[in-house]
């Protein structure tokens, strides 16, 4: 059974106690690593193939290996394999009849029980069961109530058990116990006989399967039947990752299990016959039921679409239902595909923002005017607490760049000259642009001889300037 892990399991949608999840790695091709290092044991059985007419013959048997039951509170692992059992294995070793299948299969339950404490647990709780069973019904039809050893003897092992039971005749006394109205009106006692012993192997297989469940189930077994059904009805959802398939399958899964539930009775009793044909006259849900499991896990949007649906999804039969889900499946992966790729736009977009990169999806003008003002940004010169340079006293003189972005207005040489020149009229203006082209030929004119000098110096020395230094289309120097 499920423990509380106090966060939400995958697929479930609370803690409700339940005994098999509906979330299993292993059916939805989940790999476990875990799971994947810890290969299960198990048990080869041989069967015959299918030709009745060489059934004895070494070629038509096949061997069949059947996993073993390692851990009784694995409830699902338990299950499964005497399933496989039953579908591969006995269903070719039974003459149909009903006493031989509960002999074959209890036989069979043993071989695959058969290492470790399990084997001991199957061994105490097979002979608790045949000791009920013969108190209750072979020692008054073998009148001997007081042979301890010959019930120690039978009650330890299954075949002396049914081979007692088979070949034990049973008194006209004894038949008339347990078949009254026969009496005095010549009662087929060959009838009577046969119906006896099948109802004695109904009771040793029912006796049988309560001490499994007690092992499998724990204290929750008189009530485990209607904790899962209730767990399945309203308390699973489809995981995202899981197709509608996939998730129906898994259901149809959990309720062939279903049978394998003790029936519902008093805690710390065993069942009694009543119980047991109540019981296993439930044990398959009906299709009802079934429909209500399958539409309660569905997501919301799903439930939703279903609802506003012509049909009641209720009459619908299993294909036409399937098939409008996986509709709804394909229209929904669509949807979620626009929502991511919504979603991430808008991620690239505000991570765009955040480090000030433009994005090709923007405006262009507002790209264009983005760029700009930071390359505006980047070029001023600042000083070393940050701000930018500027005289506009020689900005307005017509100086070039390279002498106003040098220093402030302030600190301006030659502020109370420009100041009186600025001051004027037109004529001032020009003369003072005048003079700083005047000045910028005598700089050019200086920078160009110092610059020849230079040159002279490395080509005596044998060395090339043409990577050290360039001078731009102006002639002034750009490494400085």
């Amino acid at each position: 059974m499920t423990k509380p892990t106090g966060k939400k399991i995958k697929g479930n949608k609370d803690d409700a106690k339940h005994f098999i999840e509906f979330y299993d790695n292993d059916f939805f091709g989940i790999v476990d690593d875990e799971a994947k290092e810890k290969k299960s044991k198990t048990v080869s059985l041989i069967v015959p193939i299918d030709d009745e007419t060489t059934k004895n013959s070494k070629h038509n048997l096949a061997e069949h290996k059947v996993p073993k039951i390692e851990d009784f509170t694995d409830t699902e692992a338990v299950i499964k394999s005497i399933l496989q059992l039953r579908n591969s294995v006995l269903i070719h070793k039974t003459d149909g009849t009903y006493n031989d299948r509960v002999k074959k299969e209890i036989q069979h339950i043993q071989l695959i029980c058969n290492s470790g404490s399990v084997h001991t647990i199957f061994r105490g709780m097979t002979t608790e069961s045949r000791e009920i069973v013969f108190e209750k019904y072979m020692i008054p039809f073998m009148l001997m109530p007081g042979d301890a050893h010959e019930k120690e003897i039978t009650i330890n092992d299954h075949a002396i058990f049914c081979k007692k039971l088979d070949n034990t005749k049973m008194s006209n006394a004894y038949l008339d116990t347990y078949f009254p109205d026969g009496v005095g009106t010549n009662p087929d006692r060959k009838k009577q006989l046969g119906i006896m012993r099948e109802r004695i192997y109904r009771n040793y297989y029912q006796e049988f399967w309560t001490g499994m469940h007690q092992e499998m189930f724990g204290a929750n077994r008189y009530r485990a039947f209607q904790l899962e059904l209730e767990y399945m009805k309203h308390h699973i959802v489809k995981p995202y990752e899981v197709s509608i398939r996939k998730a129906m399958q898994r259901v149809d899964v959990l309720l062939t299990y279903l049978p394998f539930f003790p029936p519902r009775t008093v805690r710390s009793e065993r069942p009694t016959d009543k119980e047991w044909a109540t019981f296993n006259s439930n044990e398959q849900v009906d299709d009802k039921i079934k429909r209500d499991i399958q539409y309660n896990m569905l997501p919301t949007s799903f439930r939703d679409s279903i609802d506003v649906w012509e049909t009641d999804y209720e009459t619908m039969d299993h294909s036409s239902f399937l098939l409008c889900l996986e509709k709804l499946e394909v229209k929904d992966s669509k949807d979620r595909k626009e929502r991511d790729d919504n979603k991430e736009k808008l991620k690239r977009k505000s991570e765009a923002a955040s480090s000030g990169k433009s994005h090709p999806t923007d405006n262009r003008k507002n790209n264009k005017d983005r760029d700009n003002k930071r390359n505006r940004r980047d070029n001023q010169k600042t000083t070393n607490s940050g701000k930018a340079r500027f005289c506009n006293m020689c900005k307005m003189s017509g100086a070039p760049a390279f002498v106003y972005e040098t220093h402030n207005a302030k600190d301006c040489k030659k502020r109370e000259q420009y100041e009186k020149l600025l001051s004027g009229g037109a004529a001032n203006k020009d003369k003072a642009n005048k003079e700083y082209k005047s000045f910028e030929k005598k700089m050019m004119k200086n920078v160009r001889s110092e610059f020849k000098k230079h040159q002279a110096t490395n080509k005596k020395r044998g060395k090339k300037d043409s990577d050290d230094e360039s001078v731009n289309s102006n002639g002034t120097n750009t490494s400085y």
